[in-house]
């Protein structure tokens, strides 16, 4: 029951998001985004007080979720308060980068399930995928395509240990939970990059739809996953 109410709360705020922000980001679009990242910060937390069987992995997991929420903040901020955007930006990428590091370091410490060459099979998939969808969408990045690859290797090897670990496990809750959060985390950030990168091709709604539910849908299958991960 508690865990339906999280679900239908976050659906509301991240769609209030979504719409309110249509054609400019507001003090009100910002709140109702901050609703939604404390929903799921809260969530996790909620999952964590239930006694988790991997204690370490489920603080790992909201401590990310933290840094996503402060990430969220700033760069919300910077989008509605165009003094000093530049310098919120580096702030909330910084949050949003500590939050890569630390979701990944909760993956790696799952140390009992680590085949080398299996794992690199799925990341090696998961990265062609990825640069195959560049030219196949006629992106062109310039000079920042050095950034954009190493950006694109960072989200493929996020994606294809969550992917790797769910599968290893053998759980299906943990597939449907870290797997899917963590495709779905790689869609947001891969759809995102396409409006920051190309905007005048994928500055538009139907993007914005896609990455930002793609990323509260994410954040939630991920917080969620702290009660299948042994």
């Amino acid at each position: 029951m508690i865990s339906a109410v999280f679900w239908g709360l976050e659906a509301v705020f991240s769609t209030l998001f979504i719409i309110d922000g249509r054609k400019i980001i507001t003090c009100k679009t910002l709140c109702y985004k901050m609703i939604a990242s404390f929903l799921f910060v809260a969530y996790a937390f909620y999952r964590l007080m239930q006694s988790p069987a991997n204690v370490q992995y489920s603080r790992l997991i909201l401590i990310a979720l933290l840094f996503s929420f402060i990430g969220d903040f700033f760069l919300g901020y910077a989008s509605v308060k165009e003094k000093n955007a530049t310098r919120l930006g580096i702030i909330g990428g910084a949050a949003f980068f500590l939050t890569h590091v630390f979701l990944l370091y909760s993956y790696f410490s799952v140390n009992n399930v680590w085949n080398k060459a299996t794992f690199w099979i799925i990341f090696a998939v998961n990265l062609s995928v990825l640069g195959g969808l560049l030219p196949v969408l006629k992106v062109k990045f310039g000079r920042l395509l050095p950034l954009v690859v190493v950006y694109i290797s960072a989200i493929s090897l996020m994606t294809a240990t969550a992917m790797y670990i769910s599968l290893a496990l053998g759980q299906i809750p943990l597939l449907l939970t870290l797997g899917l959060g963590a495709i779905l985390f790689e869609v947001s950030d891969f759809t995102l990059s396409l409006k920051i990168f190309s905007s005048e091709r994928f500055d538009n709604f139907a993007v914005r739809v896609i990455y930002a539910s793609a990323y509260f849908m994410a954040q939630m299958l991920i917080g969620t996953s702290v009660l299948f991960m042994s």
